[in-house]
């Protein structure tokens, strides 16, 4: 399951790309510190990461949610992802939404690459998975979120 814009490729990685998000949180670790939940030292391993992709494939392949990564759209399985962006919590029925969380590589931000995936997955899960709200929350003083 993938999309593209301009200048990115997003995608729900597969099992064997574990090492590439171990990469991201580590690279981000002070970066995201604020922002995110508080980790477990675990979070920073392949063991967690493993379960935790082949779970999200299976979330994806049933529609419940799509934790994607994205890159550049000309990047290679080598070259270290950019971002994360989920759509998640898919409620169906009459109300068809669902939230959105997303954080970017502390190298990237304010380039727009962000607001290039966002508007890239709203067109995704309005025309793909047919959903008619999406619903992102942030916190407050994050200046950078406010602004996507």
């Amino acid at each position: 399951m993938e999309f593209s814009t301009e200048r990115l490729r997003v995608w729900v990685p597969e099992v064997d790309e574990a090492p590439r998000l171990v990469d991201y949180y580590e690279r981000n670790r002070e970066h995201l510190q604020r922002w995110e939940p508080i980790r477990p030292g675990t979070f920073y391993t392949e063991e967690f990461w493993i379960p935790q992709l082949r779970q999200n494939l299976k979330d994806s392949s049933q529609g419940l949610s799509y934790r994607m990564v994205f890159g550049r759209a000309d990047s290679s399985a080598r070259d270290p992802i950019m971002g994360i962006l989920n759509i998640f919590n898919v409620i169906r029925g009459a109300f068809q939404a669902a939230h959105v969380g997303y954080s970017v590589d502390s190298s990237h931000t304010r380039q727009g690459f962000m607001t290039e995936a966002l508007v890239g997955a709203t067109e995704f899960a309005f025309e793909e998975l047919g959903l008619h709200r999406l619903m992102a929350n942030y916190i407050p003083s994050n200046a950078a979120s406010a602004g996507v």
